[in-house]
């Protein structure tokens, strides 16, 4: 390894939501570069996963860390602190474990370690485990809360499906979730359209070519000149426990992740699924039926494939 003097490094930053000013991007790179140059050292690289979460997405899956392993010429990985880098412990040595193979040391800012030492090392993984420990009661949290917005009958915020809208709440505060009376039509019509047996690429056609309304877009990233229906987005409209009146358990999920499953949704206490019978347009049987055509069609193409 190279002398203090002459060491190369590289700087990695990382932000879940890009509004978060106290721990932003700039920041984070601007207390990187003041250390390396306090240090003597050489920055002869800058990497950045914006926007993206650590409890979801492990080092290796990100784009700015997978650059940065791609990258040559430096022997040590400045961040800001470890939760940056990783919010599991087993993330963080993965990641490190990376680093020193090819004989790169990692070292944060705020948090005083360098992994160089045997006491930098220990001291790294203590705070891991912390970092961790937090994540986990965020988390919980942000359950817990969720949790007690849908026993209210509220909206629990997120992304609204398509078909349906966030009103205010006639009951009290927040809001709510109702069905919207222009996009019924369309979203009735899809599910119709499955149950009878039509397969997704027919319906995504009928969509685009009926002018049906695309869902709203979630990212300003997307491209303006996209009119077109996809395939994705009409399974994923038809796997939606909404349609049977039913909320979903977590809603969400990470872009490298599996596929929600359909039937994981709210519960009672005996274990029967709550629902809104304001909100279904389909029983609860109908919606098994649909997941079951779904599954035979998604069988079908995976055999297609094979067999080609």
């Amino acid at each position: 390894m190279q002398t203090k003097q002459t060491r190369r490094c590289v700087l990695y930053a990382r932000l879940s939501v890009t509004k978060e000013e106290s721990v932003s991007i700039a920041r984070q790179l601007t207390s990187c570069r003041r250390y390396a140059e306090s240090r003597g050292w050489e920055v002869v690289g800058e990497f950045v996963d914006d926007g993206v979460s650590a409890t979801a997405n492990r080092p290796e899956n990100r784009p700015g860390w997978r650059a940065l392993l791609a990258a040559d010429g430096f022997d040590a990985v400045v961040i800001w602190k470890v939760d940056r880098l990783a919010r599991r412990v087993l993330d963080f040595l993965h990641a490190d474990e990376t680093l020193q193979k090819r004989r790169a040391g990692l070292v944060a800012v705020e948090d005083p370690i360098d992994m160089t030492t045997p006491q930098g090392r220990a001291f790294a993984v203590m705070l891991a485990v912390f970092g961790e420990m937090e994540a986990e009661g965020v988390r919980a949290r942000v359950c817990a809360a969720r949790a007690q917005l849908i026993a209210n009958g509220r909206f629990a915020g997120g992304g609204v499906p398509y078909g349906y809208q966030s009103v205010p709440n006639p009951d009290g505060p927040g809001k709510v979730l109702a069905i919207h009376p222009d996009r019924r039509r369309w979203l009735t019509e899809i599910v119709a359209m499955a149950l009878a047996g039509a397969s997704i690429s027919e319906i995504t056609r009928w969509l685009t070519n009926t002018g049906a309304p695309l869902p709203r877009r979630r990212s300003s990233k997307q491209s303006d000149v996209n009119t077109g229906w996809r395939r994705q987005t009409v399974v994923g409209l038809l796997r939606n426990p909404i349609l049977a009146g039913m909320t979903p358990r977590n809603p969400g999920r990470s872009r490298s992740g599996p596929r929600v499953d359909p039937f994981a949704v709210v519960r009672d206490g005996q274990g029967d699924p709550l629902i809104d019978d304001s909100l279904a347009i389909i029983t609860y049987d109908e919606f098994v039926d649909l997941q079951h055509y779904l599954a035979h069609r998604a069988a079908m193409a995976v055999s297609s494939v094979r067999d080609g």
